[in-house]
C-alpha cells in the first residue's frame, strides 16, 4: 500500500495543475506517474482526492476524483506563558 500524499493547491477545485514547486517535488522526487491518488488541499478548507493525469518535467496535471468532506478537528484556543527576561530581545523573538 502507497502512502497518502497531500499537496497544497490554492484553487485545487478550479485549477488542474500542481503549483510548479510542488509539481517539481511530485514529479522528481516522489516520482509520480499517471494514476497514482493524491490528495489535494486548498487552504480553505476544501479537501479533494484527486488522481495524476499528466506528468512532465515540470508539469502535473491532475483529476479530481471526489471531493472529501473536511471538519474542524480541534475548536479550542492556546494559551502561553512566558517567563520575562533581562534581554528584550528574546521576549520579542518569541512574540
Amino acid at each position: 500500500m502507497k502512502e497518502i500524499r497531500y499537496f497544497y493547491v490554492p484553487n485545487a477545485s478550479s485549477a488542474g495543475e500542481l503549483p510548479e514547486e510542488e509539481a517539481k517535488h511530485a514529479t522528481r522526487v516522489l516520482r509520480l506517474q499517471c494514476g497514482d491518488q493524491m490528495i489535494l488541499v486548498d487552504g480553505e478548507g476544501g479537501l479533494f482526492n484527486s488522481e495524476v493525469s499528466v506528468v512532465s518535467n515540470k508539469h502535473c496535471l491532475y483529476n479530481i476524483v471526489e471531493t472529501l468532506p473536511c471538519r474542524r478537528e480541534w475548536n479550542g484556543r492556546i494559551a502561553l506563558g512566558i517567563a520575562p527576561t533581562k534581554m528584550m530581545d528574546r521576549i520579542e523573538w518569541m512574540a
